[in-house]
């Protein structure tokens, strides 16, 4: 019975950073198309490929560097779809060191499960910085 009107409840409230949560935006957001384009998704396996070769993984041996490329590219991939968009171009021509530092947020901070990263977190390449000023 309580589990019955626990589910009613959480199927009427509306989420915030999730799937659903176009419906709780402001007027002034973008929506989200849930979708990677082909050239995204080219620079978000040539961002992945260069923090891979920079983590000291190839030492270790090719297992380690293909889980850090994976790691890298699921990080990118479900943030940029689903959670904050980020300025793909201007992050494949940065620097190792300034990937790595959004990476090891991301690792840190961003929820898998609910596609959400706490709104105290900033990443250096999100795309809301690097807009063109008109």
């Amino acid at each position: 019975m309580l589990n019955a009107a626990r589910e009613r409840r959480l199927a009427q409230a509306p989420v915030a950073n999730g799937r659903d949560g176009d419906s709780t935006q402001s007027p002034g957001h973008v929506k989200r198309t849930f979708v990677v384009s082909a050239e995204d998704n080219a620079l978000i396996e040539q961002i992945a490929a260069r923090a891979a070769s920079y983590t000291g993984s190839q030492q270790l041996g090719r297992n380690s560097h293909k889980r850090a490329f994976d790691l890298a590219c699921t990080l990118l991939t479900e943030c940029h779809r689903l959670c904050r968009p980020l300025a793909l171009k201007q992050m494949a021509e940065a620097s190792a060191d300034q990937i790595r530092g959004d990476l090891t947020t991301l690792r840190q901070h961003f929820d898998m499960g609910g596609c959400t990263l706490p709104h105290t977190v900033n990443l250096r390449f999100e795309a809301r910085f690097w807009q063109e000023k008109s």
